[in-house]
């Protein structure tokens, strides 16, 4: 079955679209606590991101039950979706979501 392009959805903004500003707080809060809503929203903005990006807080170790690789010859990729491919791995490389090893 083929997959077509507007079945597919978008896994992450390469750009920024939205910030703290464009948060909605409830109206129902008194001026102090709207307030104070904003002040930790700007104080902690770099975490409210629309961008994937890399942490540090978490390191993960994958133990493998063998030592030697697994070897085994690629799927391959139809030609139609290549250029589609390529740009994905472009783009998560350039915002440093992976890196070339």
């Amino acid at each position: 079955m083929a997959v077509k392009d507007a079945d597919t959805l978008p896994l992450y903004n390469l750009k920024q679209k939205e910030t703290v500003k464009d948060l909605f707080i409830n109206p129902k809060l008194n001026t102090k606590q709207q307030a104070e809503i904003r002040e930790i929203l700007n104080e902690y903005q770099d975490i409210f991101l629309d961008v994937p990006k890399v942490t540090n807080l978490i390191k993960h170790k994958v133990q493998l039950t063998e030592t030697e690789p697994v070897k085994h010859k690629s799927y391959p990729i139809p030609y139609k979706m290549q250029k589609d491919i390529d740009k994905e791995i472009d783009d998560m490389l350039g915002i440093g979501v992976i890196e070339r090893c």
